[in-house]
């Protein structure tokens, strides 16, 4: 009797822990996921990624299955092949992902951009806190962020920045027009006309 009030006891506490776990990986301000290496299922993630996307809870479900239903972009504006999502290397490869910027397609079409981390998670490590180890992958870490202020502010201030370096370059006015007309078109109109 006394045994199974221990192991009863154990039980409940590690229940109250899971719970804790939970309830803290639901309230981080990033997306976090954990999948299982040999099934690609998700063991644990939270609702932030789901909203970062744009997906409605139910149709999270849906989609955690496979990457084909995330759109990703690359700098080239290709897209991202499945197994090129960090999470994706972490699993397959070990890689370590530190920060990798997405540009990312939502669900209602807009564009965005996440700042992605990823890890594997081995089943052998001396120590548990170590993504370095030479165990079998079981699983792997994701965590995102949606920094598409972040990077539109970036853009901004590149843009102003290129302005007043244009502006500031010639008293030459059809030459600085120019100049000002290659600038805009690309980054906030499809053609640009000036006459004087």
């Amino acid at each position: 009797k006394a045994s199974l009030a221990l192991v009863g006891a154990e039980n409940a506490r590690f229940r109250a822990e899971r719970m804790q776990l939970h309830a803290l990986i639901e309230h981080l301000p990033q997306a976090v996921a954990l999948v299982d290496a040999a099934t690609t299922k998700t063991v644990l993630a939270n609702e932030r990624g789901a909203a970062i996307f744009g997906l409605q809870s139910d149709e999270r479900r849906r989609h955690l299955g496979g990457y084909d239903a995330f759109i990703g972009l690359h700098a080239d504006g290709s897209r991202y092949r499945a197994e090129e999502w960090p999470l994706v290397r972490s699993l397959r490869t070990g890689e370590i992902v530190d920060g990798e910027i997405i540009e990312i397609v939502r669900v209602n079409g807009e564009h965005g951009f996440i700042r992605v981390s990823s890890a594997p998670v081995r089943d052998d490590d001396d120590d548990p806190r170590s993504v370095e180890g030479s165990g079998k992958i079981v699983q792997a870490v994701v965590i995102f962020d949606d920094v598409t202020d972040y990077i539109r502010a970036q853009e901004g201030i590149r843009y102003v920045a290129d302005a007043s370096r244009i502006l500031s370059s010639s008293l030459d006015i059809e030459r600085t027009l120019r100049a000002v007309a290659e600038l805009v078109v690309p980054r906030l109109a499809d053609w640009s006309s000036v006459e004087l």
